[in-house]
């Protein structure tokens, strides 16, 4: 489970940059490529530590209270990453459903994720990173 969760915070790293960042740019898109670095370059380690510990926290409290009651469980499991994700309201409430949303595909293809899979699941924001680090560069220059 824990390397399902690591592959959902490296999925999430990279969506919740994007879409807060067009929905906070909304109508003028000049200093987007800026914002979506600032947002990523903060959001990241939030969502790899307090991300993954609640949502680990979430799937542990909702199997005790649901009692293998599958549907119950899965309310249950997004009422807590709601609850967790209100820390700083509409901000990361909206990383902590997408974290919920990306977990529970992940658990629907029912694979066992392999420890190379979850460590190479660190490419992508890693990657997504250094490439707008290069567009924030080509944008200062003016090309």
């Amino acid at each position: 489970m824990f390397r399902r969760k690591l592959i959902a915070a490296s999925i999430t790293s990279v969506l919740y940059p994007l879409t807060l960042t067009l929905i906070s740019t909304v109508g003028d898109h000049s200093y987007f490529i800026e914002f979506l670095g600032f947002v990523m370059m903060y959001s990241l380690p939030v969502i790899y530590i307090y991300g993954i510990a609640t949502s680990l926290v979430s799937d542990w409290l909702a199997s005790l209270l649901a009692k293998k009651k599958n549907k119950l469980a899965i309310i249950l499991t997004f009422l807590f990453h709601t609850i967790f994700g209100l820390v700083l309201l509409h901000i990361s409430l909206i990383a902590a459903w997408l974290f919920f949303v990306i977990d529970r595909l992940l658990k629907r293809k029912q694979e066992n994720y392999q420890t190379k899979t979850a460590l190479l699941s660190f490419l992508l924001p890693i990657c997504f990173f250094i490439f707008f680090l290069v567009l924030i560069m080509m944008n200062e220059r003016g090309g």
